[in-house]
């Protein structure tokens, strides 16, 4: 758990790694969870201090009231035996300097928004390292003017929170799948996508849309699809239109290209549309050959592929890993049969 290793790359340089202990805290995704019960809490925490402030003419009226006599109380030194707020004279300097110079306006509208924003971004979970820093450096400030409360618990995790700021505020992406299946005859593909309706309906298969294309003998190209609209008032028309045109040159749909095509695209986002994709397709599509193509965001594999198995076809290509996709292709078939690079 705390073993530390050392890793020498090929220049000679010798990295030491984090113990296991540490990767688990900062680094891995399951603490996510961990860090998010925290994020709230000190989220909260700032937040409602924030809104305190706020909402407080002492603090919002531009006097600077309300820190001003935080500031001359903190600054004061008693007579002896009593012993100051602040320790450290170069502090109880800076903020003698801020009340000579009347900062307590300004400064008021930091803390003030200060607090809100770092709140807000450790609840909403944007910029979490940035936010903690800026808390922490909140904390830190009232501690060296003699106040406690809640600051050494909050100074504390405020700490982890910048350590742990890569998985602190992790959030899966759910991201789609294309798939797409060739098959040797024009009709499969159409009874393959009749199969996949009824499997949506079961649940097996929630996809997102299904398009089946056929090539007939004289080489031209007929689509059939069905979708649902998607973000911004775009449909997957818009998607396949996109997708076929730029495969075979072909304007399957009339492309009113507008805002939600950026919606269409994030969806199906690093799903290996590229040369290599739209070359092994056109190869793949000849005449006399049809193709399936669905954009699924889940899928129940091994009721979906005893469904979809008495089609056989091969995989084209698809955004699934190489060993799924070669899994999928197996289970097709029943027998391994190589899929397409």
């Amino acid at each position: 758990m705390f073993k530390v290793e050392k890793v020498t790359d090929e220049k000679g340089q010798i990295y030491i790694q984090d113990p296991p202990i540490a990767r688990f805290l900062f680094q891995s995704t399951m603490a996510s969870w961990m860090w998010l019960i925290v994020r709230l809490f000190v989220g909260y925490e700032f937040l409602e201090a924030g809104w305190h402030k706020f909402t407080d003419p002492a603090w919002m009226n531009g006097t600077g009231q309300g820190i001003l006599g935080f500031w001359t109380r903190a600054v004061a030194i008693p007579d002896a035996p009593a012993r100051p707020l602040i320790t450290f004279d170069w502090y109880r300097s800076f903020l003698q300097v801020l009340i000579d110079t009347n900062s307590a306006g300004w400064f008021s509208y930091m803390i003030v928004f200060g607090e809100l924003f770092v709140g807000l971004g450790l609840i909403v979970g944007a910029f979490v390292g940035l936010a903690a820093f800026g808390g922490l450096l909140m904390n830190l400030a009232f501690l060296l003017a003699g106040t406690t409360s809640t600051n050494p618990v909050l100074a504390v995790l405020g700490v982890l929170l910048v350590l742990a700021w890569k998985n602190a505020a992790y959030k899966e992406e759910r991201m789609a799948d294309l798939i797409a299946i060739g098959y040797d005859d024009e009709t499969t593909a159409a009874a393959a996508a009749a199969e996949v309706h009824r499997l949506s309906a079961d649940l097996v298969i929630q996809p997102d849309a299904v398009a089946a294309i056929r090539c007939d003998t004289d080489g031209k190209y007929h689509v059939t699809t069905t979708h649902h609209p998607v973000g911004a008032g775009a449909s997957f028309g818009m998607f396949w239109g996109l997708l076929f045109g730029l495969l075979f040159f072909v304007p399957v749909f009339g492309m009113a290209v507008g805002a939600g095509l950026g919606a269409l695209m994030g969806k199906v986002e690093k799903t290996g549309i590229n040369k290599e994709f739209i070359s092994q397709v056109r190869e793949m599509l000849t005449p006399g050959t049809s193709a399936l193509f669905l954009v699924v965001e889940k899928v129940t594999p091994d009721k979906a592929i005893a469904a979809m198995s008495q089609f056989g076809g091969t995989v084209l290509k698809s955004s699934l890993s190489k060993e799924a996709e070669e899994g999928l292709q197996e289970a097709l078939h029943g027998t391994p049969v190589p899929a397409s690079a």
